[in-house]
């Protein structure tokens, strides 16, 4: 037998013819895929810590610029006990001519200013105004009479404390540079004041610089301007030690 196989084997190499397998075969490979390549991987970001919001700059209301600047100039209570009624010393000029002259104010709305060289003397009131010139006493023309209380008023308004009281209205005026130092404005109205009148305050250091109205002075009508300055303290409340008067531009008084 195995003569027998050895002889067909052998025929079958001779004839070209394969021999046909014999035993398990493997089965066949499937060719493996290249290694695909790997993006390369980011660093992971630094968290961000949520921040909070930030809250608009607070600004002061008039109200509160009020009383800064009431605390500026001596405190409220202060400025009551003080200048409720003063005696004030002056000199300067008035329409370019030098004066001195010494003022005698009560509050809310009594006044009477003595002029040394002219000898002559102004007093105010509600109900009545007059000058006298040595001896002669004048009574103020009807028309004169019946704008006095605007002076009044603003005097007793620019001793600050009085803007405090019931029905005096107080809004934003805006902020102004005034010869370089940064002021903010507050309007007021109402109450014992018979025109509405602008301040305006420094903001560094709460002192008054400037007010202005629309107004009449003797016979005459316009922008009334006041420009303080030299701020100094007078028996333990800061008050300007000059200032400048205008009517629509001119200067009326220093």
């Amino acid at each position: 037998a195995a003569l027998a196989a050895g002889n067909c084997k052998k025929k079958a190499q001779e004839s070209g013819t394969p021999p046909e397998p014999t035993g398990q075969t493997a089965a066949p490979t499937t060719p493996a895929e290249p290694a695909k390549a790997t993006e390369p991987t980011k660093p992971p970001e630094p968290a961000v810590e949520p921040t909070e919001p930030t809250e608009p700059a607070k600004v002061e209301g008039p109200a509160a610029v009020l009383d800064k600047e009431i605390e500026a100039a001596g405190g409220l209570d202060n400025l009551k006990a003080k200048l409720a009624a003063v005696t004030i010393d002056s000199e300067g000029t008035f329409f370019g001519k030098p004066y001195k002259a010494t003022t005698y104010w009560m509050a809310p709305d009594r006044m009477v200013i003595n002029i040394v060289e002219m000898e002559m003397a102004m007093g105010y009131t509600p109900e009545a105004c007059w000058s006298t010139m040595g001896e002669i006493v004048v009574d103020c023309m009807k028309e004169e009479q019946e704008y006095s209380g605007e002076g009044l008023s603003y005097m007793h308004a620019m001793n600050l404390y009085a803007l405090k009281d019931e029905g005096v209205q107080a809004e934003a005026a805006g902020e102004a540079d005034l010869g370089g130092t940064a002021a903010v404005g507050v309007k007021v109205s109402g109450g014992f004041l018979k025109m509405p009148v602008t301040f305006f305050f420094a903001k560094d250091s709460g002192l008054l610089l400037k007010a202005t109205y629309d107004g009449h002075f003797g016979m005459e009508q316009g922008t009334i301007e006041y420009v303080y300055s030299d701020h100094k303290d007078f028996d333990g409340v800061k008050l300007p030690g000059a200032s400048t008067m205008t009517l629509n531009g001119k200067e009326i008084m220093t």
